[in-house]
Formats: C-alpha cells, structure tokens, sequence
C-alpha cells in the first residue's frame, strides 16, 4: 500500500515537474508581437499583446496590452492596459490603464487609471485616477481622485479627491476635499475640507473644515 502512494506522488510530481519545464521564456525588444501564455520578457520599445495566462515583466518604454488572467510586471516607463482578471505590478513610472476586474499593485511614481470595478493598491508617490466601482486603497503620500462610485481607504499621508458619490475612509494623516454628494467617514488625525451637498463623519480629533451645503457629523467624546 506504502509503495502505491509512493509511486503515485512520485507520478505527480514528475508532472508538475514536466508542465514547468514546457513553459518558455520568449524575448521582444521593439516590433508588435503576441504572447499567448509562457513568460515573455519585454524590453526597448517592444509592444506585446499577452493572453492566457502569460506572464509578462516589461521594462524601458514598452507598451503592453494583456487580456484573461495574464500577470504584468512593468517598470521604467511602460505603459500597460490590464483587462479581465490581469494582475498588474507596477514599478518606477510606469502607466496602467485599469479595467474589467483588473487588480494594480503600485510602487514609485507610477500612475494608474481605473476603470469597471478595477481594484487598485498603491504606496510611495502613486497617482490614482478611480471612476465607477472601483476600490482604492492608498498609502504614504499617494495622491487619489475619486469619482462615480468609487470607495478609497487612505492612509499615512495620503491625499484624496472626491467626486459624485466616491466615499473614503480616511485614517493617520490623511487629507481628503470632497465634493458633489461624496461621503467620508474620518479617523485619527486626518483633515476633511466639505464642498456642495457632500457629508462627513468624523471623530473628535479630525479637523474639518465646511464650505457650502456640506453635512458635518463628528463625535465630541
């Protein structure tokens, strides 16, 4: 019986082993090219069209399109448009056009546009453009601009921009201007300016200030 397990793990790894191996690693340095799964590795002025499933790591002024469930690594300056399901790394100042459930994880001073219920993470000095359903969580010293229903999570020293009915939740230092009917609900020591009909609830220590038809609901205890 001991012997029969034996040989079945072995038979499984064995094929794990061969389905690694048979993934290829394809270079492009400039031209317009499609990668259809592997790994592709993109550089100088390449432009790639990736689809299922390929794993991409783009650097220079590449420009990248990737569908289905592919995954992007992009530094440099690359510009790279994420549909589906892609998963998106993004490194230095690169550019990422976000869309259809497509999920960015950004670093340096990239900047990133989302769109369709993208989802969207990013630390250092990160600019975020977020419209329709999208969920941003941002922190350091990102710079956000939210609007349509768009929902932001700020923290550390982040700056938020609200439009329509975009919410935020602001923690730590975070500073928030909220337009239109947006809403926010603050914590810590974050600062609130309120413009048109939008509403804040904060706690005590947040600093508000309101302008117009804004609704300020804060805690004295």
């Amino acid at each position: 019986m001991k012997a029969k397990f034996l040989l079945a793990t072995a038979i499984v790894l064995l094929a794990q082993t061969a389905g690694q191996a048979e993934e290829k690693t394809i270079l492009y340095n400039y031209g317009h090219n499609e990668q259809h799964g592997d790994i592709a590795i993109c550089r100088e002025t390449g432009q790639l069209d990736a689809y299922d499933g390929a794993k991409v790591t783009a650097y220079n002024n590449c420009v990248i399109k990737a569908y289905d469930t592919c995954q992007v690594d992009a530094f440099g300056n690359c510009q790279v448009t994420a549909n589906a399901k892609v998963k998106v790394k993004a490194y230095d100042n690169a550019r990422v056009f976000a869309n259809n459930g497509s999920d960015v994880d950004a670093v340096g001073s990239s900047y990133i546009q989302a769109v369709h219920n993208a989802t969207v993470t990013g630390h250092g000095n990160v600019a975020v453009v977020a419209n329709g359903n999208v969920v941003v969580k941002a922190y350091d010293n990102c710079n956000v601009v939210a609007s349509g229903k768009a929902k932001v999570e700020a923290y550390g020293n982040a700056t938020v921009m609200l439009h329509g009915d975009a919410t935020a939740i602001a923690h730590d230092n975070a500073k928030i201007n909220c337009y239109d009917k947006s809403v926010v609900t603050a914590n810590d020591n974050a600062i609130v300016e309120a413009f048109d009909d939008s509403t804040v609830n904060a706690t005590k220590d947040v600093k508000v200030e309101k302008h117009d038809s804004a609704k300020l609901n804060q805690s004295k205890g």
